[in-house]
């Protein structure tokens, strides 16, 4: 079987995607480990969440599931399943991440009718999906990176740009304190208003966009933020007293580099306070 996997993956060809994307349920083990076909790398696999916004008690988990999705839970309540068919043309509410999956395929699918195209290849489409996600963890830190990426949302895979770059960060605002800098921007507006993640460059001296390679750097995610949103982020771990520079560029959800440099702005770091006798 995970010969097969490999070889469709590769393989596949149609008018809509370049390349095959297997979707898999983790299982319901209730337990982490390696669960297969579910934890292969090409595969993107799936864990299960309640209507409570909770990881599913009976859902497997690890670093290697790759997004979670509603899967049901009928310990209290028949309604918080989910609704499937049943033998003899009947329906009723089911739970497990078999009920999570098809809600990614789903999405898969829509993607699909609406992006689809003979040069669009797998790994953009579990891309896609992947990145196009809510904040699980905030609701669920002490599960935090157990069940992938995030829980999935429709709307936004649908929101697949075209690639065209959104403005430049703007006006970066620098609150220092001793040892950290608060960097305060909005999120820049974009073809599908969605920027992945954020690059944030510093350094103690001046730097420009040809040695930005050489340039320190944080990789800042900005998936569950949308263009628009004003966004904060703490730098830590700098020498007080020292003069610092920084710049920030947005990125898309496939790693393009797309914000024009903005150059970089001087920040200089307060030193130690004293209380007064």
């Amino acid at each position: 079987m995970l010969d097969a996997i490999r070889y469709f993956t590769a393989e596949a060809r149609s008018s809509k995607l370049a390349g095959g994307l297997c979707i898999f349920a983790a299982g319901n083990s209730g337990a982490t480990g390696k669960f297969y076909p579910a934890c292969m790398d090409e595969v993107l696999s799936v864990g299960a969440m309640t209507c409570s916004l909770q990881p599913a008690s009976y859902s497997n988990y690890g670093e290697w599931v790759d997004v979670i999705a509603p899967g049901g839970l009928l310990d209290y309540s028949q309604n918080q399943g989910v609704l499937s068919t049943l033998p003899n043309d009947q329906y009723g509410f089911m739970e497990g991440t078999s009920m999570a999956c098809p809600h990614v395929s789903g999405i898969a699918a829509l993607v699909l009718s609406k992006h689809g195209s003979p040069t669009l290849t797998a790994d953009a489409l579990k891309t896609q999906i992947e990145t196009s996600v809510n904040d699980f963890y905030a609701l669920n830190p002490d599960a935090a990176g157990l069940y992938g990426s995030g829980y999935v949302d429709a709307y936004k895979a649908l929101q697949m740009g075209t690639g065209s770059a959104p403005q430049p960060v703007g006006a970066i605002t620098a609150l220092p304190s001793q040892e950290s800098i608060t960097l305060q921007w909005i999120i820049p507006e974009s073809g599908d208003h969605n920027v992945n993640n954020h690059i944030l460059y510093y350094s103690t001296s001046p730097f420009t966009e040809a040695s930005l390679d050489k340039t320190q750097q944080k990789v800042i995610d900005t998936k569950f933020s949308t263009s628009g949103d004003a966004f904060e982020y703490e730098l830590t771990g700098l020498q007080p007293l020292t003069t610092y520079y920084n710049s920030a560029e947005s990125r898309r959800p496939l790693g393009q580099r797309l914000g024009a440099f903005r150059g970089c702005d001087r920040v200089d770091q307060r030193g130690p306070e004293h209380g007064s006798g």
